[in-house]
């Protein structure tokens, strides 16, 4: 039988979304600039990607209202004595708010401040693949109070090793986790081939997404991966970082993107952890990213002096080289996959996963957009894999990822057109969260960003 008890001390691990959600308000109306929850807002003469297609609606009024789109039309006029707020955007572009797939949240110290990152980026949702900040701690700082002014947290139950799972004990997990806050399974390590095929059984029975690191068991100090036809055929919704991928040989990922394709399973790639992790941008290329130009003083300082630090300890200028060179080939095969996946038309999820040096939590996902743009991934693709992909997902396209009527106003409203340089999306000037409109300039300023 499953334990409960065993399931009570895997939730200490994890997070309540409304104990989350509750805590993020007690900091979240300090920083919002022109707070308007729960009035009305119009957005005049703005350029609308909707993101239903690659068409961009020139000049168009949208008008807002309880946290919705309720209506976008050449012109819009309030109804008399109708308390509005008029927000001029001529010349601007409004899109779907970002949604970061893969993201791991910090220590409770950390948390409030990285959060508030995500806010600044245009991000408007957050797949949590695991955290540093158990639930108990942060039951000290939760109210009672069920606005949400801060990204959409989409929390993960977390399967490791430690734990095997018969079909009744897999039952019982999924059957839990259904009337949970939990929006789906990580699966971080698994502990046998049997624990894998119960688990995807129960999650199909139950309706449970699982999905994350390719599944691998060790036996006798050997790693072991679960047959790749085996996890392309069965309920796992989405692989991260090209697990599974890279151990086949060349002529046979076009094959396994058909199979990816035909499955419906999505990739999440996190290609700039590779770029980071393992130093392809040295010694000087990194003071070139975006993101490097917004990394606070105090914070770049501390990344400086870290670096050398772990340059040193490598064992040098040459052995960094060396294992730049070694991982090299390593990569390419990884853009070559990514390339392959794209041609098939694969589902493609953006996910920053950022935690190197120089990465900086969420205005990252910039550089993995652009490392998409360089492999010779079109615009709207990518876009596409941080708005409408995620909300596929996640099964609830009826109310995010697009910018429609009738649908959560989680927007961003930008000075320059993403479809055109994906390098735009970086203009950002405005994320609203629920019809919650925060300015991104004085996000970036409280944040210490230039």
């Amino acid at each position: 039988m499953f334990d409960k008890y065993s399931f009570q001390y895997h939730f200490k691990e994890n997070f309540n979304t409304m104990q989350i959600k509750a805590f993020l308000t007690l900091f979240a109306f300090s920083i919002c600039s022109n707070e308007v929850f729960g009035q009305s807002i119009l957005l005049q003469h703005v350029n609308v990607i909707t993101m239903s297609d690659s068409l961009i609606r020139y000049n168009q009024d949208v008008f807002i209202q309880d946290g919705k789109i309720t209506k976008i039309a050449g012109k819009i006029k309030p109804k008399r004595k109708q308390k509005v707020k008029i927000l001029s955007l001529k010349g601007k572009y409004i899109m779907p708010g970002l949604v970061d797939m893969h993201v791991h949240l910090k220590t409770e110290n950390e948390l409030e401040d990285q959060l508030l990152y995500y806010l600044a980026a245009g991000v408007t949702g957050i797949r949590v693949m695991d955290s540093k900040s158990a639930q108990n701690e942060l039951t000290k700082k939760v109210t009672d109070n069920h606005i949400t002014a801060a990204p959409e947290l989409y929390l993960s139950y977390i399967i490791r090793r430690e734990y095997s799972y018969s079909q009744e004990s897999a039952d019982s997990l999924m059957s839990a986790l259904k009337t949970s806050n939990y929006k789906f399974v990580k699966l971080f390590s698994l502990s046998n081939d049997s624990t894998f095929q119960h688990l995807m059984n129960s999650s199909k029975k139950y309706g449970v997404i699982v999905c994350g690191h390719y599944p691998i068991y060790r036996q006798f100090s050997k790693a072991i991966p679960i047959d790749f036809d085996k996890v392309l055929n069965s309920n796992f919704k989405s692989i991260e970082h090209l697990g599974g991928y890279t151990q086949l040989p060349d002529d046979k990922i076009a094959l396994a993107a058909q199979q990816t394709k035909a499955n419906n399973i999505f990739n999440c790639p996190t290609i700039d952890w590779d770029i980071m992790a393992y130093d392809l941008m040295y010694p000087n290329e990194y003071k070139q990213r975006f993101t490097y130009s917004m990394i606070p003083k105090n914070t770049l300082d501390q990344y400086e002096q870290d670096y050398l630090t772990n340059i040193n300890k490598a064992g040098g200028n040459d052995a960094i080289i060396d294992q730049k060179n070694k991982y090299l080939p390593t990569y390419q095969k990884k853009i070559n996959i990514l390339k392959n996946l794209y041609q098939y038309k694969c589902p493609l999820l953006i996910g920053g996963d950022a935690g190197n040096l120089f990465q900086m939590d969420e205005f990252n996902l910039y550089e993995e957009m652009t490392l998409w743009s360089q492999a010779g991934i079109d615009n709207y693709t990518i876009l596409e894999s941080a708005t409408i992909n995620p909300s596929l997902f996640f099964e609830e396209l009826n109310k995010n990822g697009t910018i429609e009527e009738g649908k959560s106003a989680n927007l961003i409203v930008l000075e320059k057109n993403p479809l055109d340089n994906i390098r735009n999306i970086k203009t950002i000037q405005y994320t609203f969260k629920d019809g919650m409109m925060f300015e991104n300039a004085i996000l970036r300023s409280k944040l210490g960003i230039h």
